[in-house]
């Protein structure tokens, strides 16, 4: 006689599959035999709930007047900072429902902080990018 496979554990992972993919293990049952020792169905167990969608914030970040974009500049998410790339782009993943505080500050050019509000109307992204204005 052949096991049915038994739900070992649904779960969402960034694994780059898309908004809303999912991943399901499944593993082969040892024996028809129930772990109580009778042998009525068992109660299924219920689905766990997918955790909460996350979001991104990404852009770029770059001088106001050359629109050259602008490398090492930090940004900043609520307290998380990172540096943009050669080509002054930054991204946070991962981002729950809320409101945010985007903020980017480069030398020699003047802060910009903006607020961010999650979900956004559509998609699963906010695109946000500086322009800085160079400080006098």
């Amino acid at each position: 006689m052949r096991n049915k496979p038994t739900l070992v554990s649904r779960r969402r992972f960034a694994l780059g599959l898309g908004a809303g993919a999912s991943i399901t293990a499944l593993a082969g049952c040892a024996d028809d035999d129930q772990p109580n020792g009778d042998d009525s169905e068992p109660e299924p167990e219920p689905e766990p709930e997918d955790g909460p969608d996350t979001f991104s914030i990404e852009g770029q970040v770059a001088d106001l007047d050359t629109e050259e974009a602008i490398e090492g500049a930090v940004v900043s998410l609520n307290g998380d900072e990172q540096e943009t790339d050669e080509e002054g782009s930054y991204s946070f993943d991962g981002i729950e429902e809320g409101e945010y505080t985007v903020s980017a500050e480069a030398d020699g050019y003047e802060p910009e902080e903006e607020s961010v509000t999650l979900p956004p109307d559509q998609g699963d992204f906010v695109l946000l990018s500086f322009s800085l204005q160079p400080e006098d």
